[in-house]
């Protein structure tokens, strides 16, 4: 087949929306079908030639690259985005003359085939009447796939439509599983937008240095303004910690295999990649319970805590450094708990679903 999948705006964000680009095309050439990738725009990158580079770089991919845009843009003025996709990208799929097209960000197009929209989270748009309206609209005119349990429930919830659920597409290969005793003292914390809650790993890494377990926290995401000031400010209360902004996937591979537990308080998640990257390292996971039960089992494969409370994220970080036996249980359950996310499993589930989706909504 000939697909194309569609990002919204930014093929440049260092994000799970990309991860999971990559991760799926990886899967369907794997599996010889020929994959196009779209984008409104980039940015962080000079020309549009150089984003094929980019993709290798940071994801580890080789799939093609196209943009709406010839230039790097800044912004994200969204009422363009919408009239470029209406009418550049609309042209561009007539011409390419896709079997489907897998939507991430819902986008109006003019394309009679197949259309398979993706929703990786409503977050953000619980608060916009305007955009859940149009979204909606847009939605009911594809197939629907959601990426967890979890969201498929608030998306039905809150668009009143139904949907597949198909997991994230994760590359298992990349992720190398290490010993308790191959590990260092890290501490992982993946995201530094405010709705990763990296205070909460602060304090929570503060109260183990009381404790005398003194851990390095590494924290990795896009550099960004709040996370530069709480890193700063930690480090003047004499907390051990490392910043490593937007880094290449196998970068981030090799510090889950380093680090002895990821954290993850965060606010709101559909289904976070960091947890299951964590998770295909060996790495035990302490979570939110943002992040749903059918990934982190509590006392399984991880902690999933109730609380945003700093002193219950420390409590549990305490026992898994403290009980290599509890830490080893939980390492290896987390291994096998991830093997259902295999790129090229999830997409034979995606090419099921194109072969028996209609041309037309449902």
């Amino acid at each position: 087949m000939n697909i194309a999948i569609l990002r919204r705006s930014y093929i440049t964000y260092v994000d799970g929306v990309n991860n999971f680009i990559f991760s799926l095309a990886a899967g369907l050439e794997n599996l010889g079908h020929s994959v196009h990738t779209i984008s409104w725009s980039f940015n962080g990158v000079e020309k549009p030639e150089d984003l094929v580079d980019w993709a290798q770089k940071i994801y580890g991919a080789k799939t093609n690259i196209t943009t709406l845009r010839d230039r790097p843009s800044e912004s994200t003025p969204w009422t363009r985005i919408g009239w470029d996709w209406n009418t550049k990208g609309s042209k561009i799929l007539r011409d390419l003359d896709p079997d489907a097209v897998i939507i991430n960000g819902i986008v109006p197009l003019r394309f009679n085939g197949k259309k398979i929209a993706v929703n990786h989270g409503i977050y953000e748009m619980s608060s916009n009447r305007l955009r859940k309206t149009i979204a909606r609209y847009l939605y009911k005119k594809c197939a629907r796939v959601c990426v967890s349990s979890k969201l498929a429930q608030e998306y039905s919830s809150f668009f009143g439509l139904d949907c597949q659920v198909i997991p994230l597409p994760l590359r298992l290969g990349i992720f190398k599983p290490r010993s308790f005793d191959e590990r260092e003292n890290v501490i992982l914390h993946v995201g530094t937008r405010p709705i990763k809650n990296l205070n909460v790993s602060i304090e929570a890494v503060k109260m183990l240095t009381k404790k005398r377990i003194r851990p390095r926290l590494i924290v990795v995401g896009p550099r960004c303004n709040d996370s530069e000031d709480l890193a700063e400010r930690a480090r003047k209360c004499g907390i051990d910690i490392e910043t490593k902004y937007s880094i290449p996937l196998s970068e981030l591979a090799d510090l889950y295999g380093k680090a002895k537990a990821l954290i993850l308080p965060s606010k709101y998640e559909a289904l976070a990649y960091v947890t299951i990257e964590s998770m295909a390292s060996g790495t035990p996971v302490v979570v939110s319970n943002e992040i749903s039960t059918d990934v982190v089992s509590s006392g399984h494969n991880g902690f999933r805590i109730n609380t945003y409370n700093p002193a219950d994220y420390a409590e549990a970080l305490t026992v898994l450094l403290k009980d290599q036996e509890l830490w080893t249980r939980f390492s290896e359950n987390a291994i096998s708990s991830v093997a259902r996310f295999d790129h090229v499993e999830i997409a034979r589930k995606y090419i099921e679903l194109i072969t028996h989706v209609s041309s037309t909504a449902k």
